[in-house]
């Protein structure tokens, strides 16, 4: 699966969840903007809460087999105190928590049985053994109250190879091949003077440390 592929599934499985009003990957301090995106698209409510934020995430790969893994924070977000209509909410600080923290559960599950039923999908690092998360209160000019969980997705990437052909290709665009061990090809004042070779195997003299045959 592909970033792309994983936000998109966020978003839906936020959509059809029945207590999350609004979903944004973004960084934290978007926390407290007005986002333009599929759940407010004519710019007519704003964000509206509860709401789920994922920050972009740390990513570990392996180029040779493709195994990825991302490492997210998604953060459960509500008004602290109010509602979105600016009407007082008297549930206090650890009643609202309890019920983000129920909510993000769900999400989890939500996300997990979604991704069962793609064609190829992806492992949730979440459901190795635990997760780690942690509570935030007063957050923002909005006051905001949240619960945050870190978790990975461990997928396999689809990559495509640049079908270049060595060292046919490289010479072919002017490049030495094999390349330099003794000078930076962005050096170009100690590359002045670079032994090239052209498509026909001749030998020719970089002039101006381009890197280029010149003609």
């Amino acid at each position: 699966m592909k970033l792309l592929e994983i936000t998109n599934l966020f978003n839906t499985v936020t959509k059809l969840h029945p207590n999350f009003q609004n979903y944004h990957f973004g960084w934290p301090s978007d926390m407290v903007r007005n986002v333009v995106n599929n759940y407010d698209p004519e710019q007519s409510t704003g964000t509206l809460y509860p709401a789920v934020l994922v920050s972009p995430p740390d990513i570990r790969v392996n180029p040779m087999d493709l195994k990825t893994v991302y490492s997210f924070r998604v953060h459960f977000i509500d008004l602290q105190g109010y509602n979105n209509n600016t009407l007082l909410d008297n549930n206090n600080q650890v009643e609202q928590w309890s019920e983000l923290f129920e909510s993000g559960l769900q999400w989890f599950r939500g996300v997990q049985n979604a991704n069962k039923n793609l064609t190829k999908p992806a492992y949730l690092g979440l459901l190795n053994d635990q997760i780690n998360g942690g509570l935030m209160s007063d957050a923002g000019t909005q006051r905001l109250i949240y619960v945050y969980f870190d978790f990975e997705v461990i997928t396999s990437s689809t990559c495509t190879s640049l079908g270049i052909t060595y060292p046919d290709d490289a010479i072919a665009a002017g490049m030495p091949w094999p390349p330099s061990d003794t000078i930076d090809k962005e050096n170009i004042y100690a590359r002045a003077g670079e032994l090239l070779i052209d498509d026909e195997g001749d030998a020719l003299i970089d002039d101006d440390g381009d890197g280029l045959i010149d003609g």
